[in-house]
């Protein structure tokens, strides 16, 4: 990808910083309700479905930063 792209993405990531400490806490949150929704509810499978949403996000943004953090360690010529 071009780099106006990348230091557009770069220049976001204290927002990005921010975002994953909001879905670590969304996280814990519907990891403490599973214990105490019923395991063939409706509520059951919504928290499951979050559950994944928010781990892919997690794991989007860390993938995000280590591509910054690879980005400035590499010298321009």
């Amino acid at each position: 990808m071009n780099d106006t792209f990348w230091d557009t993405v770069c220049g976001m990531l204290p927002w990005f910083r921010l975002l994953i400490v909001i879905d670590t806490v969304v996280l814990f949150l519907v990891g403490f309700s599973l214990l105490h929704v019923e395991p063939d509810s409706g509520a059951f499978i919504a928290a499951l479905m979050t559950l994944t949403i928010v781990l892919i996000t997690l794991v989007v943004f860390g993938l995000i930063s280590r591509q910054c953090a690879a980005r400035d360690e590499v010298p321009l010529d």
